[in-house]
């Protein structure tokens, strides 16, 4: 991916991590001098000359940078482990994963971490039509508060089962496929690789004046 014009290295200090739902956990780095970034973009991580890429959280008012975090062995497990103070390398912004409103309604789809970018926007004050939040279980569930306050219609798909009259019993694609109503829409896919696959065929057969916009999460 190209990089975005403005974007540079900076050292940050980590000012503190706290936990989330699941496997997560929240970074707050201090933010550098001038930095400045769209709602969706990410930035590249360093830590003893290692780098992992994470989409920023925090909305580009806040006074601090925020990254979600998925606990896992190698860099992650180094990050929880920090302490405040210790020094990390950022560059960015990058990426180009932004709202881009038209006509169209705009429908976020996101499953686990995948909900990173779309938390930024509504932090940054934007609003859309759908969010369609994928996980297990609802305590599973990341940023639900932030979510519902950017989407008109916040609803949980949980592949564990459990519908109600504020969630939908199977996965984000199964929603796509057979309850979304047709219309034309903007899609915005965050999340695994598989979900995209299949939310994209669904989307070419039941919405195709529709646009894709994707960004997968490793």
């Amino acid at each position: 991916m190209a990089t975005p014009p403005g974007a540079g290295s900076h050292t940050v200090h980590l000012l503190g991590t706290r936990p989330l739902p699941g496997d997560c956990f929240e970074v707050r780095l201090s933010r550098p001098r001038g930095f400045t970034f769209h709602a969706g973009q990410f930035v590249r991580l360093s830590l003893d000359g290692r780098d992992r890429d994470y989409t920023l959280v925090s909305g580009p008012q806040e006074p601090e940078l925020a990254l979600c975090v998925r606990r896992t062995e190698g860099f992650p497990a180094r990050l929880e482990w920090l302490t405040a103070g210790d020094e990390l390398g950022v560059e960015g912004p990058l990426g180009y994963f932004c709202h881009r409103p038209t006509e169209r309604p705009a429908v976020f789809v996101a499953t686990g971490a995948g909900v990173a970018p779309f938390v930024a926007m509504a932090r940054a004050g934007l609003r859309w039509e759908w969010m369609l939040q994928g996980g297990r279980e609802v305590t599973e569930l990341l940023y639900p508060d932030e979510l519902r306050a950017g989407a008109r219609r916040h609803l949980a798909c949980l592949s564990g089962g459990g519908g109600s009259a504020e969630t939908f019993a199977g996965r984000v694609t199964d929603f796509l496929r057979d309850r979304l109503p047709d219309g034309r829409y903007d899609l915005y896919l965050c999340g695994n690789q598989a979900m995209i696959r299949e939310a994209t065929r669904i989307a070419d057969r039941r919405f195709r004046d529709s646009h894709i916009f994707t960004e997968a999460y490793f």
